[in-house]
């Protein structure tokens, strides 16, 4: 007779695929039936209350309509269902200074404004060759097997007509234009011929790393939060407005960017991915609820926010971290020179601000400021993937799921407070040596809960 294996927790292997498929069946089933009640509570709900649409039917209008994504207009229903008023259109008409000192004259508050720019803006001395190690002990197969040939990736390939073509496409006419106020969506809509000679003059502008001196200045526009104090400057959300050649240019360097973030920024990020949303961390979370109820184990979950990740980044980091993890240093250097020396201004009530130096950042709005900010948070996924026990939801290597990401917000689940704590300390070093801040605001941005089942109760 053959004999019959058995694993390390006495199964067959035939009877473990059984119990893994229970499991499943198991899991399922509770999600089932948790939508089938949703779906009954939701058949419920009229869809009107006198001539003023619910917010079942709002919802359903957005993805009944909807072509593309549509979180956004979720989160705007939801906001405002939950009472909270949508202040983006409020400008910074007074503001309350470092000392607390409250300023309302024009001149004051835009030379306020400027001040702020310059504080939190400026560079910081950066640890360049510790982070250097850092990179080659928690990533050093970062390079993966995947990279396009040489041919098809790099400044050479950016450069080309097909890819300045590929970015003259994306060009909206409904755009926010820069400090030279040149729309690209004309040049978009101009003959041929006009066309090709930008191009060149673009081109030539890359090769020389020297452009235009209006490139260099950037207008930030402010959108208070919801729930802000319209004095607080830092309560505002920054986009920063540049001309559209540099966005341009930035459209067709873009594929060298996203490709490293394909073979170097762990599957745990899911932000900025097409397909991928911060639903998969409720599913997650839902699913691994109900792996430790029936279990009766320990679930800890920690939630973190990086305080305005794009424009904090230390830009010496931000180099060796593309340096170290493959991006065409041709490339680097375009985009090093592009951000060089830039000076800023704030929208304010009482017209943009005096000029302060930006000195920092990958640029709120850029087109490459995501991809950019992934293979900076990359260093700190891997450190906790290394050297942190996260939440086990099976047996043996890679059984355990201790974070999640979706773009700056961390999803960290562990199954103790120890483990919990050691992640968070981790990514507080590793955000700290980017120059970045994990945010903490009472229990909105960093936040953690603890939960011990006993017989599927918690």
């Amino acid at each position: 007779m053959q004999a019959t294996t058995k694993q390390s927790n006495g199964l067959t292997p035939a009877s473990h695929a059984l119990t893994a498929k229970y499991r499943r069946d198991k899991i399922r089933s509770v999600c089932e039936a948790e939508l089938g009640k949703i779906r009954t509570q939701f058949t419920k709900i009229a869809r009107y209350t006198g001539t003023k649409p619910t917010l079942a039917h709002q919802l359903e209008d957005i993805t009944s309509k909807a072509k593309g994504g549509v979180i956004r207009d979720i989160f705007r229903v939801l906001n405002q269902a939950m009472g909270r008023k949508a202040t983006g259109g409020a400008k910074l008409a007074t503001m309350k200074t470092a000392d607390g000192t409250i300023v309302n004259e024009p001149a004051q508050v835009r030379a306020a404004a400027a001040a702020h720019g310059e504080r939190t803006l400026a560079a910081e001395p950066a640890s360049v060759p510790i982070m250097k190690e850092l990179l080659h002990e928690l990533m050093p197969n970062a390079l993966g097997t995947d990279r396009p040939a040489e041919g098809q990736r790099g400044l050479d390939a950016a450069c080309k007509w097909e890819s300045f073509q590929a970015a003259l496409r994306r060009c909206a006419a409904h755009k926010g234009v820069g400090s030279d106020g040149f729309n690209a969506h004309l040049l978009k809509s101009a003959p041929t011929t006009l066309q090709r000679r930008y191009w060149r003059a673009l081109v030539g502008c890359v090769r020389a790393k020297q452009f235009p001196r209006l490139w260099k200045q950037w207008i930030a526009m402010l959108t208070l939060k919801p729930g802000g104090d319209a004095q607080d400057i830092g309560q505002y959300r920054d986009l920063w407005l540049v001309p559209h050649g540099q966005k341009l240019l930035m459209h067709m360097l873009n594929a060298e960017y996203i490709g490293a973030t394909g073979w170097s920024v762990p599957g745990s990020q899911a932000g900025w991915e097409p397909g991928r949303s911060c639903t998969e961390q409720m599913l997650a979370l839902r699913l691994m609820t109900e792996h430790a109820a029936p279990e009766s184990r320990d679930l800890c979950v920690g939630f973190q926010d990086l305080s305005t990740c794009f424009m904090s980044i230390l830009k010496s980091i931000q180099s060796e971290v593309e340096r170290q993890l493959g991006v065409d240093p041709a490339v680097s250097q375009v985009v090093e020179a592009l951000h060089h020396a830039v000076q800023g201004r704030f929208e304010t009530e009482h017209g943009l601000s005096d000029t302060f130096t930006v000195d920092r950042g990958t640029g709120q709005g850029c087109h490459n400021g995501p991809a950019r900010a992934k293979l900076t948070i990359a260093p700190a996924q891997r450190a906790v993937s290394q050297h942190c026990a996260g939440y086990k939801v099976r047996d043996g290597k890679g059984g355990s799921a201790p974070q999640m990401y979706y773009a700056d917000d961390g999803c960290f689940t562990t199954g103790s407070l120890a483990d919990l704590q050691a992640i968070f300390d981790l990514n507080w070093f590793l955000a700290k040596l980017c120059g970045l801040t994990v945010k903490v605001k009472g229990a909105e941005k960093t936040d953690y809960t603890a939960v011990r089942y006993s017989e599927g109760k918690a």
